[in-house]
């Protein structure tokens, strides 16, 4: 009896200290839109997502922001917070935005140039869409999916199939690109500066982001989430030395007893538990489930410039004379204790410490060595633990609070610019807590090797293309009530503006006035306090104007 009321006040304090964790991590998660969560549920994995990019967020009802339903049945904890964030440097200042170790910096909404966002609903929102709709029981989470379908956001750059072959995205003719048994689409920016963390210390650097998430159902993926993330730099500088990097929080099971490694060849980090038992989702100490593994794969790494002979992937097309960055760096942190401790400030030294450890160095700069080898490497931890061999994290080494980075840069990232990654989170379960790092191995290697048979080479169509020339296309939808959007072209930076125009000529606003990098945009017109009737919309740069006509119906 007294062990059980021992180890039920234990478990206790472990689930408030998770959740208080997470609301920290949360608080971070600084914002001009609204803070919206959708949850994937399509396969063996049960997430909870924010639009502000966490890949792994608690939700409003305090439930667990990811955890794994193994073979038996049973539930398991298995990522507390994660996400994607990019450091770089513009002139002597380092820039830091998105899901790092100490806050986030993305917010929902595009950016249509630095300094200039959108967070209206549609832009703000998670879109999802699934495949199987007579499975879901709910008739209003039906209905939102369907809307979700023939509302698909192209013109924020979600993912479509091109049935007509004409490059361009036609509502009732080509189709949303579903991947998968769900695919989910949010668009979000780093154009937001705050001193709520220490991350948000950075300035911005004018990054727009769009993720897609997508699962399947089938027994050969059913332990895989797979993540394309589209980055544009919209901002006025040049990001140099840039890295992009996936951060991930683990807790598999119980608190303080996780342990992190890595795989260089498989382009794989992972955590596993330090002990053949554990507590599981429910609470229960389980004397018969063996703990299960969970990793992140770089599937496909930024595209840099290369040799003649070598050839790249962006967007699904061949790029001769480029290459993918496989993972260049690993880096382990330790909570609570060295080496891999990091300490948390709340000024610029946070921001040096997040853009070493994206390098693959300590947080104070120093290089990791390999104990076993004895040689300087990006890759600490990289050794095997079911065979015990290589250098593995132990109890010399501090097992308890774990999360780890997993990067791929150096890069430069100019503006206007786009780079294009893809992610895989993967767990799985062996016979024992070891073997589970094995099994792990394998299914890292069966999942690449499907990415790089089907996906890697799979056209992609999303707007914004490149556009040739200007052009103004008709607000949609027209006629509308209270909202509409105008959609336009640039085929480089200009200074444009877009007014709006009564009946009569006469102006009633003017909805933009700046510079516009190249691109293709859609405004969205509120028009709560117009009338009905007929009403005009102009475009004007020093090289293109046109009008058009809507018309508003109350």
């Amino acid at each position: 009896m007294k062990f059980f009321i021992i180890a039920l006040l234990f478990f206790t304090i472990t689930i408030r200290s998770q959740h208080l964790k997470v609301s920290r991590l949360n608080s971070h998660v600084q914002s001009y839109g609204e803070i919206i969560e959708e949850k994937l549920t399509a396969n063996n994995f049960h997430i909870t997502y924010s639009n502000s990019g966490s890949t792994a967020y608690l939700p409003s009802d305090l439930s667990y922001p990811c955890y794994w339903t193994a073979p038996s049945g049973i539930d398991w904890w298995l990522v507390l917070y994660s996400g994607l964030f990019i450091g770089a440097k513009v002139n002597d200042s380092i820039r830091i935005s998105g899901v790092a170790p100490f806050g986030s910096k993305w917010q929902p909404g595009k950016l249509f140039s630095e300094g200039q966002y959108d967070t209206s609903d549609s832009n703000c929102k998670i879109w999802k869409i699934k495949r199987s709709l007579d499975l879901v029981d709910n008739l209003k989470e039906k209905n939102e999916l369907i809307s979700n379908y023939y509302n698909w956001p192209t013109q924020l750059g979600a993912l479509w199939n091109d049935i007509n072959n004409d490059s361009y995205f036609s509502k009732n003719i080509d189709e949303p690109l579903l991947l998968g048994e769900e695919t989910l689409f949010n668009i979000m920016n780093d154009d937001v500066d705050t001193s709520l963390s220490a991350v948000n210390l950075s300035k911005s650097s004018g990054l727009e982001i769009t993720q897609t998430i997508f699962t399947y159902n089938n027994n050969y993926l059913d332990d895989v989430v797979f993540y394309r993330y589209q980055i544009i730099n919209k901002g006025n500088h040049q990001l140099n030395n840039a890295y992009i990097s996936m951060y991930a929080f683990v807790e598999i099971g119980n608190l303080l007893d996780d342990i992190l490694g890595c795989d260089s060849t498989l382009n794989l980090s992972f955590g596993y538990n330090a002990y053949a038992r554990d507590f599981n989702h429910d609470g229960d100490f389980n004397t018969e489930d063996t703990p299960p593994a969970v990793g992140h794969i770089l599937l496909q790494g930024p595209l840099v410039p290369a040799a003649e002979t070598e050839t790249g992937i962006l967007n699904g097309k061949k790029r001769s004379g480029y290459k993918n960055l496989d993972m260049t760096a690993f880096s382990p942190i330790d909570e609570d204790s060295p080496p891999f401790g990091v300490p948390f400030y709340r000024d610029e030294r946070s921001l040096h410490y997040t853009y070493n450890l994206q390098k693959g160095l300590y947080y104070d700069g120093r290089s990791y060595f390999d104990p076993v080898t004895n040689k300087a490497t990006t890759f600490p931890l990289n050794g095997d633990p079911e065979s015990e061999s290589g250098w593995l994290q132990s109890m010399g080494y501090g097992v308890g609070e774990q999360s780890y980075i997993l990067s791929s840069g150096p890069f430069n990232f100019a503006p206007g610019d786009t780079q294009e990654v893809f992610y895989a989170l993967i767990a799985d379960q062996g016979v024992s807590n070891l073997n589970s790092v094995t099994k792990l191995k394998q299914l890292a290697r069966n999942v690449t090797n499907f990415f790089n048979d089907s996906l890697a080479n799979k056209k992609i169509n999303y707007n914004p293309t490149t556009p040739e020339d200007f052009e103004m296309l008709q607000n949609y939808p027209n006629p509308f009530n209270n909202v509409t959007n105008i959609i336009f072209r640039i085929p480089h930076e200009a200074k444009v503006k877009l007014e709006i125009f009564n009946s009569i000529g006469q102006k009633l606003l003017t909805l933009v006035d700046r510079y516009l990098v190249i691109g293709n945009y859609s405004i969205p017109l509120y028009a709560n306090n117009f009338s009905s009737g007929i009403y005009y919309y102009r475009i004007l740069s020093n090289e293109f104007s046109s009008i058009k006509k809507m018309i508003v119906i109350k």
